[in-house]
């Protein structure tokens, strides 16, 4: 045999050796897992929707049909959470509502305005994101959490000379815990954006207080106290979570990057 007739069996060889040989394995194929979207979210801050919650406040003019007209409105909390670790998050929100109104009525040439109750209202809660389990796209946590509301609304209306007030304070505690589960949107190429759904339970102490004043001092107040234990479903953890904050979404800033 020649020395060309070998060197070109041995290409021959050579050649098919490779056309047989199977590609390398990608990290998929190979068993290796890729980060997940929650991993891609350690160590970034996000922002969203926690829910809302009801508060009392005056709704109008005492009269002797009605010497404590009361309603209820709403505040929404927007809060921040931030994974300090793959197992352990902080979450911090604060909501903020306020309202004044005056009503007028025009006779003839005549317009009397009056002033309709203003009210001010907040909200501050805490929580500690504890991670349970994690899929790719799935993440399960229970967060402890604590919360606290507040509204104040008064009015005062003149009459023959004499300043009549009245005031109400609406005041709410809250502390329990929340299970949640969060889905996030890796699979389109979004770690960053996740949605929230959550069912809680906790302990709820609310305190209401009426008073009446003459001439800016206070002669009659009236008190009233709950404390309550229960489920509810939503971010919040409260009564209005149950119809309106079921789900919440949140966006970790970059996350994916």
């Amino acid at each position: 045999m020649t020395l060309n007739k070998s060197l070109a069996m041995a290409a021959a060889v050579t050649v098919a050796v490779v056309t047989i040989l199977p590609a390398p394995a990608s990290a998929a194929d190979a068993g290796v897992e890729s980060p997940t979207d929650h991993a891609a979210v350690v160590g970034h801050w996000g922002i969203g929707y926690l829910g809302s919650s009801q508060v009392s406040v005056l709704s109008g003019r005492p009269d002797e049909s009605d010497p404590f007209p009361l309603a209820s409105v709403d505040l929404h909390t927007l809060g921040v959470r931030y994974w300090m670790s793959s197992r352990i998050g902080l979450e911090l929100g604060a909501a903020v509502g306020a309202g004044l109104a005056s009503n007028s009525t025009t006779t003839g040439n005549t317009t009397k305005t009056e002033d309709s109750p203003g009210y001010m209202g907040f909200e501050v809660q805490a929580g500690l994101p504890i991670l349970l389990t994690e899929s790719q796209h799935l993440a399960f946590n229970v967060a402890p959490f604590v919360s606290y509301r507040r509204a104040s609304s008064n009015l005062t209306v003149t009459t023959d000379g004499a300043a009549v007030g009245t005031k109400v304070t609406d005041q709410t505690l809250q502390a329990g815990a929340n299970l949640t589960a969060e889905w996030q949107f890796g699979f389109i190429g979004l770690p960053e954006l996740g949605l929230q759904a959550s069912i809680g339970a906790q302990v709820v102490r609310h305190v209401a207080t009426v008073s009446l004043s003459l001439n800016d001092t206070v002669v009659s107040e009236l008190s009233s106290s709950t404390t309550r234990l229960g489920t509810s479903v939503g971010p919040g953890a409260d009564v209005a979570g149950q119809l309106t904050g079921h789900l919440a979404a949140i966006w970790y800033f970059g996350a994916g990057h």
